[in-house]
C-alpha cells in the first residue's frame, strides 16, 4: 500500500511525491504525523528522565564527569522517548498487519528505544536487588550488571543487522545500519569482557568503539546525501530515527573523548 498522496507509474513502479520527488518503490504507507504520536513520544521521554533520575542518584562522585552525564541525559532524553515511543507505534501497526519499520530511520528508533526499556528495566530490578554494588566493578555482583548490558548491546546489534539484511534501500542506508550493528556488537564485548576481567579498563577498546562510531557518522551523511541527490522521499519518523542515532552516537564519542582525556 503506497500513500494516497503518492502516484504511482504502473510501467516502472517508481512512486513520486505531490513535489515530485522519488520514493523507493511501492510500500507500505508511513505513519502520519498525529497528535497520538506527541502523546506517546511525551510519555516516552518521560520514562526515559523517571529510569535516568535513579540513575544519577547513584552515590557516586563524578565530578565534573557527572555534570557532563546529567547534560547527556538531558539532552538526549527527548531523543530517545521518541525511540521508546516508536515501540508503541510498532505494536499498534502489527497487531493490524501494517509492517514497520520499514525505513533505515524506524529501525534506529525502535532498536535504540528497545535498548532503552531494557537498560531501564534491567537497572530498577537489579538495583533493587542489590543496591549500589552492581556498579562497583570490585563487587562480584557488578558481574550481573556487565553481563546484562553485554546482552542488551547484543539484542541491539542483532536488531541493526537484521534491519541491514531487511530494509528496501540503497547499499550505503545498508552499510550504516551494519556499522551500527558493529558499533553495538563492540560495546557488548567491553561489557562481557569486563563482567570477569573486573579491573580491565577498555582503553583501547574504548577507542576502536569511538572509531567505529565515527565510521557509522561518515556512513550515515553518505546515505543522507544520496537521497537528497536522487530526490528520495522518506517519512518523517525516518528522519527522527536519523537524528536520534546522529545524536546518540555523537554524544557517545564526546563521552570517551571526555572520559580520557579529562
Amino acid at each position: 500500500m503506497t500513500s494516497p498522496f503518492a502516484d504511482q507509474t504502473a510501467a516502472t513502479g517508481e512512486v513520486r511525491s505531490p513535489k515530485g520527488e522519488f520514493l523507493e518503490g511501492p510500500g507500505p504507507q508511513p505513519p502520519r504525523l498525529q497528535i497520538i504520536h506527541l502523546l506517546l513520544w511525551t510519555a516516552g521521554t518521560a520514562v526515559v528522565l523517571g529510569a535516568w533520575r535513579g540513575q544519577l542518584n547513584v552515590p557516586v562522585d563524578f565530578g565534573l564527569i557527572r555534570v557532563l552525564v546529567i547534560i547527556q541525559f538531558f539532552t538526549l532524553a527527548p531523543l530517545l522517548g521518541a525511540g521508546v515511543a516508536s515501540l508503541g507505534v510498532w505494536a499498534y501497526r502489527a497487531s493490524r498487519g501494517i509492517p514497520f519499520p520499514f525505513q533505515p530511520g524506524h529501525w534506529v528508533l525502535v532498536t535504540l528505544g528497545l535498548e532503552t526499556v531494557l537498560r531501564a528495566g534491567a537497572f530498577t530490578v537489579w538495583r533493587g536487588l542489590f543496591g549500589e554494588s552492581i556498579f562497583n566493578s570490585a563487587d562480584i555482583r557488578f558481574v550481573v550488571w556487565a553481563i546484562t548490558r553485554s546482552s542488551i548491546s547484543l539484542i541491539g546489534a542483532g536488531l541493526f543487522l537484521t534491519a541491514a539484511v531487511r530494509v528496501r534501500a540503497g547499499l550505503p542506508w545498508k552499510f550504516f545500519l551494519g556499522g551500527q550493528a558493529a558499533h553495538a556488537s563492540v560495546n557488548s564485548l567491553i561489557w562481557a569482557v569486563r563482567a570477569f576481567i573486573r579491573s580491565w579498563w577498555p582503553q583501547r577498546a574504548l577507542f576502536a568503539e569511538g572509531a567505529v562510531a565515527c565510521v557509522c557518522i561518515v556512513l550515515l551523511f553518505v546515505a543522507a546525501a544520496g537521497d537528497r541527490r536522487q530526490r528520495t522521499h522518506r517519512d518523517w519518523m525516518h528522519w527522527l530515527g536519523v537524528i536520534t542515532g546522529l545524536a546518540a552516537m555523537l554524544t557517545h564519542v564526546a563521552w570517551i573523548v571526555i572520559v580520557q582525556f579529562l
